[in-house]
C-alpha cells in the first residue's frame, strides 16, 4: 500500500530547498529515520494535515531534540568526509542541505515552535528565547552558501551553541 503523498508547502520551497521537488510522502518510520530522510517532515505534515497530529516534536523538545542532535552528528560526519574527499556530487549536496535543514528544525523545536518558513528573515529568530549569538545573520550566510566549507564550519558552530543552550535550559527546567 503506497504512502500518502503531500504537496510541499510553498513556504518550504525556495533556494536552496526543494527546488526540484514538489511532493513528500508520509513516513511510517521512527523519528531518527524520518529526520534522516526528510528533516522538515513533521513541520510540513502539520501544515498539510488539518487534523491534530499527536506528539508533535516542538511540543516535546526534551524528547525529540536529543534525537535530532544525534542525527546531526551522524550527518555531520558524512558531510565532513565529503569535504575531505572534495566530493561535489549530488549526494554530498543533499547531505549538506539536510544538515542545514536539521539546524533550522532544531532551532525551532528547542523554542517550542514548528518551522513555518525556510526564509531566514521571516523566521522571527530574534524573538526566540534559545538561539546562538547572531543566529539570523549566520544562518543567512549558510543558506546563501550551502555548499561552501566555511558555511559548514559556521553550521557546526551554530549547532554546538544550540546544543549547549538546549541542555542548559533542560537542566534549569526552562523548556
Amino acid at each position: 500500500m503506497p504512502n500518502n503523498m503531500y504537496m510541499i508547502p510553498d513556504v518550504f520551497r525556495g533556494k536552496p530547498f526543494f527546488q526540484n521537488q514538489t511532493h513528500f510522502y508520509e513516513l511510517q518510520n521512527d523519528t531518527k529515520k524520518t529526520l534522516l530522510q526528510e528533516p522538515f517532515y513533521f513541520d510540513m505534515l502539520s501544515i498539510q494535515q488539518s487534523q491534530h497530529v499527536e506528539n508533535l516534536p516542538w511540543d516535546n523538545p526534551e524528547e525529540f531534540v536529543p534525537v535530532l542532535l544525534n542525527v546531526w552528528k551522524q550527518m555531520m560526519l558524512k558531510a565532513k568526509e565529503g569535504f575531505m574527499k572534495r566530493d561535489r556530487s549530488d549526494s554530498q549536496k543533499k547531505s549538506l542541505l539536510k544538515c542545514i535543514s536539521l539546524f533550522i528544525v532544531g532551532l525551532h523545536w528547542v523554542n517550542r515552535r514548528s518551522v513555518q518558513t525556510i526564509i531566514v528573515n521571516s523566521m522571527r529568530i530574534n524573538t526566540m528565547q534559545f538561539k546562538p549569538v547572531n543566529c539570523e545573520e549566520r544562518l543567512q550566510f549558510i543558506v546563501d552558501n550551502p555548499f561552501q566549507y566555511h558555511a559548514f564550519v559556521q553550521l557546526e558552530q551554530l549547532f554546538e551553541e544550540l546544543e549547549k543552550s538546549f541542555f542548559k535550559a533542560l537542566a534549569m527546567s526552562k523548556l
